[in-house]
C-alpha cells in the first residue's frame, strides 16, 4: 500500500486507517452521528445501508439464516453462528481472572464487570494497597508463564511484585476515581 493511499483513508479523529475511501466515509459517521438511510415503514435512520436492510427485516419477517442442526431461522447471519455454540458448546469468552468461558461476549463483558465491581468494594482506598488487597485485586492465568493482572485498570505483569508497586499507584485515588477508570 502507498503512503498517499494511507494518508487519504486516514481518520483525523481516532486513528484509524482504512484500505478504502469509501470506507472512510462510512467510519467518519461513527463520529459525526450523521444517519442518511431512513426506514420508510417506522422513520427509524442508520448510519450505513447495511444496517437498513438488516433493520428491514424486523417489518418483513425475512430471516434467511437457519441453524442447520435444529432448524431455527434468524434474521442476521451472526445470530445464527451465536445460537449454534447452544448445540455445540463452544465457548470462545474466557476471563482471565477465573477462566470461566462463556458464549457470548456479552456474557464475558457482564462477569468481568462482576470481578470489577467485587475489587473495588473490596479496596480499602485511599490506604495504600496491603499484599493481601494486591492479591485480591489480581488474578493469574493458567499459562507456563504466570501473568497478574490488575483488577482495576486491566495493566498486565509478569511478576506479584510488580503488580503490587502497580497498586501504589491506585493507593491515591477515591473509589469514585477508580471507579471512573474501570469504566
Amino acid at each position: 500500500m502507498d503512503s498517499s493511499k494511507e494518508i487519504k483513508n486516514f481518520c483525523e479523529v481516532c486513528g484509524l486507517n482504512l484500505s478504502e475511501a469509501s470506507s472512510l466515509k462510512r467510519h467518519i459517521r461513527t463520529h459525526t452521528g450523521e444517519t442518511p438511510y431512513h426506514c420508510s415503514t417506522c422513520g427509524k435512520s442508520f448510519s450505513q445501508n447495511y444496517s437498513l436492510k438488516i433493520h428491514m427485516r424486523t417489518h418483513t419477517g425475512e430471516r434467511p439464516f437457519q441453524c442447520d442442526i435444529c432448524k431455527k431461522s434468524f434474521s442476521q447471519n451472526y445470530s445464527c453462528k451465536i445460537h449454534k455454540r447452544i448445540h455445540t458448546g463452544e465457548r470462545p469468552y474466557q476471563c482471565h481472572f477465573c477462566e470461566k468461558k462463556f458464549s457470548k461476549k456479552s456474557q464475558l463483558d457482564s462477569h468481568i464487570f462482576m470481578h470489577m465491581k467485587k475489587a473495588v468494594s473490596e479496596c480499602d482506598l485511599p490506604e495504600s494497597p496491603k499484599t493481601d488487597t494486591s492479591t485480591k485485586l489480581s488474578s493469574k492465568t493458567s499459562s507456563k508463564d504466570e501473568q497478574y493482572y490488575c483488577l482495576i485498570c486491566g495493566s498486565e505483569f509478569s511478576e506479584n511484585k510488580s503488580l503490587q508497586i502497580h497498586m501504589n499507584s491506585h493507593a491515591n485515588k477515591t473509589n469514585l476515581e477508580v471507579w471512573e477508570e474501570i469504566f
